[in-house]
């Protein structure tokens, strides 16, 4: 590593040490979550939202919806939260409340509550490919370990040295985009991360959610894998790699994230049942299109309050 950056990462670590970023300790954030829809068709729409979770380091309070005639529902695979949703656009552009709540998060260090060796997800889907002949190679190469954190570990490492950051989408890059595009953004990096663990039967997921910096409060994703002592450790490897390079301050490295994020699922290519179908969402971050006309573009959106 290139003395510049040793010296932004070393900087960083102690930083987070002293307690000068915020998300090193536990925060309570009101915020809503909105959606903006734009189409110039005035037919009827049905989405599936995400609703935020309770977990051991995060703790919903009040939450009430702004949407009426809705049905909650939780995904068969991974257990999310998602509320169906049917809107009428009145304009080309609408911004539409979902809901408000209290949210309190607290920085994961990956010494939470046990919660069992449990397959949470196939280990092959759209965004997954533990099969193919590359991901096998590359995860007997770089999964090399006495147990399931060494094995992460150094999968985690390999991401951050040979992965370049960038291009961004809404969506979800797979691991073989990982692989083969020039840059991928954060979903990317933990696509490959999640193919890579499965391969070596590590129990891993990614998580999906917003940033809650007060600024932008864009949309991020991380991952965890389980450990053998059946405790879900976080990474975030897209961003240790831009502290790496000093250009965020951000929380997000192998064994912590911190309490400036707000997770909204786990998991991907996420199988959502309406009108007796599934179908699959890449991640369920912005509410995922079940009807509507074909220029339909539907985003989410945090603000703290």
């Amino acid at each position: 590593m290139p003395w510049k950056q040793t010296l932004a990462w070393s900087i960083h670590r102690v930083q987070e040490a002293l307690g000068v970023f915020t998300y090193t300790r536990p925060r309570t954030y009101e915020l809503t979550y909105s959606i903006i829809i734009a189409t110039k068709n005035t037919q009827s729409i049905t989405l599936a939202i995400p609703l935020p979770p309770e977990t051991s380091t995060q703790t919903i309070q009040d939450l009430t919806l702004h949407l009426p005639h809705t049905t909650e529902m939780h995904d068969q695979t991974f257990g999310n939260r998602v509320l169906i949703a049917s809107i009428e656009p009145r304009s080309e552009e609408m911004k539409v409340p979902v809901f408000r709540c209290l949210v309190t998060t607290r920085p994961d260090d990956g010494n939470g509550p046990r919660d069992g060796r449990v397959d949470l997800a196939p280990t092959q889907n759209r965004f997954i490919h533990t099969e193919d002949g590359r991901i096998q190679t590359l995860a007997r190469h770089v999964g090399i370990g006495s147990n399931a954190k060494e094995k992460a570990q150094r999968i985690n490492a390999h991401l951050i040295k040979h992965l370049i950051y960038g291009d961004p989408i809404d969506g979800l890059y797979s691991d073989l985009d990982a692989l083969t595009r020039p840059r991928v953004d954060c979903g990317g990096f933990n696509t490959l991360f999640v193919s890579l663990c499965l391969a070596n039967d590590i129990p891993a997921r990614i998580v999906s959610g917003f940033w809650l910096d007060g600024i932008k409060n864009d949309m991020h994703a991380w991952a965890e894998f389980q450990d053998e002592h059946g405790r879900w450790i976080p990474v975030d490897p897209s961003v240790e790699q831009m502290a790496h390079q000093g250009r965020t301050h951000k929380s997000g490295r192998f064994g912590f994230v911190g309490s400036d994020r707000l997770a909204l699922s786990v998991g991907c290519d996420i199988p959502v049942i309406w009108n007796q179908a599934t179908r699959c969402a890449p991640i369920l971050q912005h509410p995922f299109i079940l009807e509507g006309p074909s220029d339909l573009v539907c985003r989410g959106r945090i603000n703290i309050l």
